[in-house]
Order: C-alpha cells, then structure tokens, then sequence
C-alpha cells in the first residue's frame, strides 16, 4: 500500500493508497454502463474487505468527474459496498462531487439510505483538498483516542 502507486482498472478506475495506507481513494472516470458501475462497486467492496480489523476504515471516493451520473442500478450498486461492512465497522467517506443535481440527488440517497451493519460517517465535497483534510482529521482523531 504504497503512497506513489496508482492502481488502474477497467474503465479508467483508480485506487491508490495515501498517508502510508491509512486512507484509500477510489476516483471514477463517470463511465455510468453497468460494467463500470460494477467494476467501482467491486472495488469499494474488495477495499472494505480487506481492511484491517483493527480501526476503522478511511475512504476517499473522488466521483466529481464531468459524466458522473447516479442510476438507479448505481444505488442498488452503493447499497452493496455499505452491506459489505462487517458487523460494527466503522468507516468514514469524503465523497467528492461536482456541485449539480447529480450531488443533490446522492446527497438525497445518504441521508434515506437503509442502515446496514457497518457505521460510516460520510460527507459530500466539492473540494478535492477539504475531503482529503476532512479525513485526515479523522485520522488524527482515531490515532488520539487510541493513546
């Protein structure tokens, strides 16, 4: 889980590892057919799967390209990466979107979307540098109250 590597999926989906594998950030290239729809949803699930067990999870999903959509076979899609979460788990998302009607509508779909077994905290974003500082600080708060 290096800093400086990028790994490339289909579709032009990112994952890459920041602050010494603390935090990972998933970007999409805002393709909306359902091979890349599934290609993010896998690789958010496999990301929270392979997670240590030991603290909670940080994940940075930068979704602010100019094509991003949210299709109802995306929710059904979204609804899976959160039932991915072990019992308990904790997690925190800074998702990064394009100020539109497509953040409007996902904004709408976290806040009535069902519970699942993990407990995530999520934000929504326009800035690639305040999502990324949101979740720094979460770090840092995790890594205080551990001490």
């Amino acid at each position: 889980m290096s800093d400086s590597t990028i790994e490339t999926y289909e579709y032009g989906i990112t994952r890459q590892w920041l602050d010494g594998g603390r935090i990972a950030q998933i970007t999409t290239q805002g393709d909306m057919t359902r091979g890349a729809v599934d290609q993010w949803a896998e690789l958010v699930i496999d990301t929270v799967r392979t997670w240590p067990d030991d603290g909670p999870i940080f994940l940075l999903e930068d979704l602010s390209h100019r094509y991003q959509g949210f299709t109802h076979y995306a929710r059904q899609r979204a609804e899976d990466t959160y039932r991915s979460l072990k019992e308990g788990q904790r997690g925190y998302l800074a998702l990064i979107l394009r100020h539109s009607i497509i953040m409007q509508i996902i904004s709408l779909f976290l806040r009535r979307r069902p519970p699942g077994p993990g407990i995530i905290e999520e934000r929504i974003f326009t800035s690639y540098d305040e999502a990324l500082r949101w979740l720094r600080e979460r770090v840092a708060e995790e890594a205080q109250s551990r001490v």
